[in-house]
């Protein structure tokens, strides 16, 4: 039988554990390792640059795991999109371009997945009128670990939202997901509408052609958002969401509180044409602890291991502050164990953004922010792992110096934009993150890079 994590994440503070684990390899043989942090860096690195680079995603190439890319959005001055290339790990990175397509001045929020058979693909929409709704959207590739693009082709039309892309590991098929929005349906950085679908489709040619959009959500539920996916070795596409229930205030971008109700977390599951999705609830008392920006939700994280079992991420407030959970299921997601900590639960801090990882071994990492409650909210970057499916945890911090969370450009009402996630990925005997990093920024210039560390498995003597 097929084991399901999940781990969900909601805020607080994450004491640094360095130590001796034992991972238990796939053939059974045990190694003892200790977890060390490396150096964290910038990977955006132009000293006269004030853009404010946020939310992150990485890439690892399956034929070659030194060569790594990131890809981000930028918020200001103008918006634009970037992207980063590493041959060594992580440890030096450049700044390459890519096509702008014909017409277009706006690329945005940009997606990475990596086929197997080494092409790096990229999605990203491209913005129009003074509103920056989403023009079209549009896919490239590169043969050459992203050093050159080829000419970006349009996939998708207007007012889809919130597009991201995945790739099946074994046969390189390209899975793209989105919430479709329409003219009558946005408002200013809302949506006046209700029933708007999170939609999927499927190209099987390396992205020169696509499937029919199929409906990923119920249509009963009126407002969603925030979905991610993966698939499994056997092509199945899983497709996670967050139901935002009866939230008009985040929705219609109202002012007001935080949303004093609670949302749901969803997990769908596509057939083998992917034509029809099967729906179960992963958690239906999900306590949002902060406002935030329909458009640019806070993405939960989710990931599908080689043999099946499955990870996902979101933040919480149901303790009165945010806190880092892992829950299982053995049973296809049917019905959930109680959730683990992963952290410290004092509370004395909140903790958001986890970013999961699957390792060979099987064994699991949680990337995320901790942030402080000052008014500057000092935040600091952890890393946590478990050998034993989150029975215990061994962390490490990543930061070597707190950056503020109170700098960047304007999110929902009152709140600070810093990104909607941060990337991780999971290889043998180490794990790399990136994150949105202030530390080089102030309130007069908003300035934000990406920050990169890693977290290491190196054998005990």
């Amino acid at each position: 039988m097929r084991k399901i994590f999940v781990v969900a994440a909601v805020g607080a503070a994450a004491a640094v554990a360095i130590g001796a684990a034992v991972l238990v390899d796939r053939d059974g043989s045990t190694r003892k390792l200790r977890l060390v942090s490396g150096s964290d860096g910038p990977v955006t690195s132009d000293p006269q640059s004030l853009d404010a680079h946020n939310s992150p995603t990485i890439a690892q190439n399956p034929r070659d795991p030194a060569s790594l890319v990131v890809a981000n959005k930028i918020d200001r001055p103008l918006f634009n999109a970037a992207v980063h290339v590493s041959p060594d790990g992580g440890g030096t990175w450049s700044s390459v371009s890519f096509p702008t397509p014909a017409g277009e001045d706006r690329p945005y929020a940009p997606d990475l997945a990596w086929a197997p058979d080494g092409t790096l693909y990229m999605s990203f929409v491209t913005l129009r009128g003074s509103g920056n709704n989403p023009g079209a959207v549009w896919i490239t590739s590169s043969d050459d670990a992203g050093e050159t693009w080829t000419t970006p082709r349009r996939i998708l039309g207007s007012y889809a939202f919130q597009v991201r892309m995945s790739v099946d590991h074994e046969d390189g098929d390209l899975f793209l997901t989105w919430l479709q929005a329409s003219d009558d349906a946005v408002g200013t950085l809302s949506f006046v509408g209700t029933g708007l679908p999170i939609m999927a489709s499927r190209s099987t040619d390396g992205g020169a052609t696509w499937s029919t959009p199929v409906r990923v959500n119920s249509p009963e539920r009126e407002r969603v958002g925030a979905a991610v996916s993966a698939t499994s070795d056997n092509g199945e596409l899983y497709v996670l969401y967050v139901d935002f229930k009866d939230d008009r205030f985040d929705w219609e971008n109202l002012e007001g509180d935080v949303y004093a109700g609670t949302f749901e977390l969803v997990l769908a599951r596509g057939n083998d044409s992917g034509t029809e999705f099967t729906e179960s609830i992963v958690e239906a008392q999900v306590v949002p602890y902060e406002r935030f920006l329909v458009y640019l939700p806070k993405f939960p994280s989710l990931v599908v291991a080689p043999e099946g079992d499955i990870y996902v991420s979101w933040a919480d407030g149901r303790n009165g502050d945010a806190d880092v959970f892992l829950r299982s299921s053995g049973d296809g997601g049917v019905s959930w164990s109680p959730p683990v900590v992963v952290g410290d639960e004092s509370g004395a801090e909140d903790q958001e953004l986890p970013q999961v990882g699957v390792g060979p071994d099987g064994r699991v990492d949680v990337a995320y922010l901790s942030r402080g409650r000052s008014p500057r909210r000092r935040t600091a970057v952890f890393f946590a792992t478990s050998a034993d499916s989150g029975g215990t945890w061994r962390e490490v911090e990543l930061t070597s110096e707190r950056f503020r969370g109170d700098l960047g450009p304007e999110g929902a009402p009152g709140e600070v934009d810093q990104g909607t996630q941060i990337g991780l990925v999971s290889a043998a005997d180490r794990a790399v993150a990136v994150w949105t990093d202030a530390r080089r920024g102030s309130p007069v210039t908003g300035r934000l890079d990406i920050f990169v560390s890693s977290a290491e498995f190196r054998a005990l003597r």
